[in-house]
């Protein structure tokens, strides 16, 4: 789901089928990483910027670029007419699986550009939030809060 300071709804990216997905992207399970594939015509206007994308991008890398601000990978892709951004983590979760997770993906090693599937599973945002270190931080100190040294 897609959290808006008005409660939940569907993910965005929810409406795009896992089998365009598919047909768009390759994803290496080993190491996590997304390449494009070579596009079929149905997902262009017009025939010659079909082949100007497969002969530059087919077999490169998708997910090239990292929001600086959030370390995650992006992937910017056109679907019926309309620039979007999508999470790579929530591409690799989808074709890994068949379907788009339905809440959060937790990076179980908390590394947020590890996207191996194997490294992905959907959680609550309540869930991912236990899977961060700032919650372990928090939790150390209140262990520790009532053990002070009174030497």
């Amino acid at each position: 789901l897609f959290r808006s300071g008005r409660g939940t709804r569907p993910h965005p990216t929810g409406a795009i089928p896992i089998s365009w997905l598919i047909e768009c992207f390759r994803v290496d399970h080993e190491t996590g990483a997304v390449y494009w594939n070579e596009r079929p015509a149905g997902h262009f206007s017009r025939a010659e910027n079909m082949a100007v994308f497969n002969r530059m991008f087919a077999g490169t890398r998708a997910d090239l670029s990292v929001y600086p601000t959030q370390r995650y990978r992006r992937i910017r892709v056109t679907f019926r007419g309309k620039k979007i951004t999508i999470s790579a983590h929530r591409v690799v979760f989808a074709i890994a699986n068949g379907m788009w997770p339905s809440l959060d993906v937790d990076h179980i090693d908390r590394c947020r550009t590890n996207n191996r599937p194997s490294n992905l599973r959907d959680v609550s945002r309540s869930e991912n939030m236990l899977n961060t270190a700032a919650h372990d931080s928090k939790l150390a100190a209140q262990r520790t809060a009532g053990h002070a040294n009174s030497a």
